[in-house]
């Protein structure tokens, strides 16, 4: 018999057989957080920004009948009331686009200083990734307007 600080401890024994319980419910164990956090990860997480849907047409008249249907879709207009807004709609979206055409440098112009102070801001890894995803935003920034005045339709 041994006495001091080792009497008390027996050598370590591999066990006879491999057990599988405590791997299995390890392994069920991993997989149902992965599915619960997927799940509340789709119900709690950071939703997709709503995109607004840009209004087609290449001419001012086709861009007018556009938002007439679109208002039609949703308020159920009748004849009388389409041809109204018809008639007052084109005079609005030729005021829109105008408006658009004139602020189209100053929105530039802030987005170029908003780049600059973003590019201060990051380090180098994250630069291109930025950069990637301003040149996508500024050209979804300019294509909105029509590159023509208001007043010319395109392809006249």
């Amino acid at each position: 018999m041994t006495t001091g600080p080792d009497a008390d401890h027996k050598p370590l024994v591999p066990p006879q057989h491999f057990q599988w319980a405590p791997l299995l419910v390890a392994v069920i164990t991993f997989v149902a957080g992965g599915v619960i956090g997927a799940g509340l990860y789709s119900l709690l997480g950071p939703k997709p920004a709503p995109t607004t849907p840009q209004m087609p047409g290449t001419t001012a008249q086709e861009r007018a009948k556009e938002w007439v249907s679109r208002i039609d879709e949703q308020v159920a207009l009748t004849p009388q009331q389409e041809e109204k807004v018809e008639r007052f709609a084109l005079r609005f979206v030729n005021e829109y686009l105008e408006i658009r055409q004139i602020i189209q440098p100053e929105i530039e112009r802030v987005m170029n200083e908003f780049n600059k102070q973003m590019l201060a801001v990051l380090d180098e890894p994250q630069k291109p990734k930025w950069e990637k995803y301003f040149q996508d935003l500024m050209a979804r920034i300019r294509t909105k307007p029509s590159t023509q005045p208001a007043a010319q339709p395109r392809g006249s």
